[in-house]
């Protein structure tokens, strides 16, 4: 565990001490057997929060396709009702549509949730996660992804490698209607989150394949939207 995360982790604990004293000596007459149920729960409680608001690090558990990086991310989308359009109801479905990205660390420039897919879970565990971890958002995931993109990590654009698959990944996107935003995240302190429309989405995501994986879900909606219209 990374030493900040272990500060981080004992001063919880500390306080974690300091509430149970606290209530030894404020409800005396507490049974031994109750004081023990209490406190596992209490400890239970913290562990959830601490795993809820920290995100993975490493890549020990990284899976890898012969030497492509397998990445699973998603595009959290959500779709505008009519009674939240302030006058024109007559918006297209496409201008109904909103997605949400977030801020790449120490910059400015906007992508969606995304990282690398571990050998401890399943692709659609992974986008999830991801979601969660950078965009602090939960929902519902769709099992068909949206496609799979190979792509150079950012890391290695700049090296003169003569393998074309070093530093290489493979991109499993899938679409995921959002149903819950957290207003505490493991990644809160070093992104942030934007709702856009599909064409300000195009226009100021950072990478190309991310545009591709855009247009894919684009025309997915469209087609799901024209099969609802002719029923």
């Amino acid at each position: 565990m990374p030493a900040k995360n272990l500060m981080a982790e004992r001063r919880r604990r500390k306080k974690l001490n300091d509430r149970l004293y606290m209530l030894r000596s404020v409800v005396p007459s507490i049974s031994k057997h109750a004081k023990i149920v209490f406190s596992l729960t209490l400890i239970n409680k913290v562990n959830s929060s601490m795993s809820v608001l920290s995100s993975r690090t490493g890549r020990d558990r990284q899976r890898y396709d012969n030497n492509f990086r397998l990445v699973s991310g998603c595009i959290p989308y959500r779709l505008i009702k009519d009674k939240e359009l302030e006058e024109d109801t007559s918006v297209d479905f496409v201008n109904k549509l909103q997605v949400l990205m977030v801020s790449s660390p120490n910059r400015h420039d906007l992508v969606f949730p995304k990282g690398g897919w571990e050998n401890d879970e399943t692709v659609l565990e992974a986008a999830s996660r991801e979601a969660m971890e950078e965009a602090g958002v939960k929902g519902i995931l769709r099992e068909v992804p949206l496609g799979v993109w190979e792509f150079r990590s950012k890391s290695s654009i700049s090296t003169n490698a003569e393998d074309e698959s070093f530093g290489g990944c493979k991109g499993y996107m899938f679409a995921l209607e959002v149903t819950e935003e957290l207003q505490e995240w493991p990644e809160r302190g070093n992104r942030q989150r934007k709702w856009l429309n599909v064409k300000e989405a195009l226009e100021l995501c950072r990478y190309e394949w991310m545009q591709r994986a855009l247009e894919a879900f684009l025309r997915v909606m469209q087609e799901e939207e024209e099969e609802e219209e002719g029923k």
